[in-house]
């Protein structure tokens, strides 16, 4: 059964982060211009968010910060104030990898460690001489987060939306290489966390876009559900580029993964004021995905610019579901 062009919006709004809650005493301006598509853990009563800081539109370089909720005030509904968030930088640009900025991590565990995996604007972000957008992987330790490694796939010149996920005893990378101008939502076995240059030269395609949609990337990290791992995926249509979210099953294949179901309808869009303006209209992109009393807490960007949470009942996804063709 194919997808369909249509909405089923299940995502019940907790609250937004936006700019002008936010001071980063550590950054070059206190008051970020953008703080958006955060990384989460949820643990301990915690929530522990790592949201993309943006300070400047110059050359809009990103570094990656740290803020911590107790989980029910979350779940009641975020009640800021302005200013009233101090946050913490994390990972601010520093190699060769990340020269121009770190964007968009993800959070998981790998045998117990936590990884840290984000979009790198390299060195050659605009000059193109070289791959401009790597996944680059950072492993917490005893003084704070180290950069281990990054990831080159063959002739890609962007490469997004990672992060490494450890299922059954086996490895894989997450991630959207875009090739020749066409990005391609992928899944690549690993042996181990990349320590230095991994090398990708070989990728398949998981998933193909529907006729209406001009991309698709991975959104939040997945969880253990339905036989599989639950994925959410962000999809971008046409005309005129609403960002989107839909859910995945995926199974095991091989020495890989496939698409096995997924939501018939969106299961999010563009409903919010602060979702449908912003430096980026029209977008909700989670980077982060928890599950909470039966429910997903969801931690999302909305319009390139704030941050959302949200609560998705999960029985209402797996009802959506329906077999991948």
């Amino acid at each position: 059964m194919s997808r369909e062009p249509s909405t089923v919006d299940l995502a019940r709004r907790l609250g937004f982060i936006k700019p002008d809650h936010v001071i980063v005493p550590e950054a070059p301006r206190e008051g970020p211009v953008a703080v958006f598509n955060p990384a989460m853990e949820v643990a301990m009563g915690r929530v522990m968010l790592y949201p993309r800081i943006v300070t400047g539109y110059y050359r809009y370089v990103s570094a990656i910060g740290r803020v911590e909720f107790d989980l029910a005030s979350v779940l009641d509904g975020l009640r800021l104030e302005r200013r009233s968030l101090r946050i913490q930088l994390e990972i601010t640009p520093g190699s060769w990898a990340d020269f121009w900025g770190a964007e968009d991590p993800r959070l998981t565990k790998v045998g117990g460690t936590r990884v840290l995996t984000y979009a790198g604007r390299t060195a050659a972000f605009f000059t193109g001489e070289g791959p401009r957008v790597v996944p680059v992987v950072a492993v917490e330790g005893g003084d704070g987060w180290e950069r281990v490694g990054y990831v080159l796939t063959s002739r890609a010149e962007f490469d997004k939306d990672a992060f490494i996920v450890e299922w059954e005893g086996s490895l894989y990378l997450f991630h959207r290489p875009s090739i020749g101008g066409r990005p391609v939502l992928a899944v690549t076995p690993i042996k181990e966390i990349p320590r230095g240059i991994l090398r990708v030269d070989r990728i398949e395609p998981v998933m193909e876009p529907e006729k209406w949609e001009s991309k698709l990337g991975w959104a939040a990290p997945p969880i253990p559900a339905g036989g599989g791992l639950l994925a959410l995926v962000h999809a971008m249509d046409r005309d005129p580029g609403v960002y989107r979210v839909f859910a995945v099953i995926l199974k095991r294949d091989g020495g890989g993964l496939r698409v096995a179901e997924y939501t018939k309808t969106y299961i999010m869009e563009p409903r919010e004021p602060l979702e449908r303006f912003g430096d980026r209209p029209y977008v909700v992109f989670p980077t982060g995905a928890a599950p909470v009393d039966g429910a997903l807490l969801v931690a999302y960007g909305a319009a390139d610019t704030a941050t959302g949470l949200a609560l998705v009942p999960g029985d209402e996804v797996m009802a959506l579901m329906v077999p991948a063709d």
